[in-house]
């Protein structure tokens, strides 16, 4: 799969990644990287034990990261889900709809990642 492809196949978009990471090089080096990232078990485990300031923080990281890579999907999804806690409140209702895009679009984009 050419990085090309793999931002097609993530919902990103591949000029505006290479204007930040410069190369396919770098960009693959931080991709699989992502894998190895905390952030979202992090964020799972967080909401299961209702830790909303915790679940924001890693939210919060989680997006960041996504869009600096320019996982645009799963970072606009994490964006959504970010705001519904931030502050550290209890989201209500529980936003089971977001949650389960993040993790939608996590896997989308962790298995393209394993296909570089």
């Amino acid at each position: 799969m050419t990085l090309q492809d793999f931002y097609e196949t993530v919902g990103g978009n591949y000029e505006e990644s290479m204007r930040r990471l410069m190369n396919d090089a770098i960009a693959r080096r931080f991709l699989l990287k992502f894998l190895d990232a905390e952030d979202y078990p992090k964020l799972i485990l967080a909401f299961e034990n209702k830790e909303y300031d915790n679940a924001f923080l890693y939210a919060h990281n989680l997006k960041g990261v996504a869009l600096n890579l320019g996982l645009n999907a799963l970072g606009n999804a994490v964006s959504d889900l970010c705001e519904t806690v931030r502050g550290g409140k209890e989201p209500v209702p529980y936003p089971d709809a977001l949650l389960e895009q993040v993790k939608s679009e996590y896997l989308r984009a962790t298995e393209a990642i394993r296909c570089l």
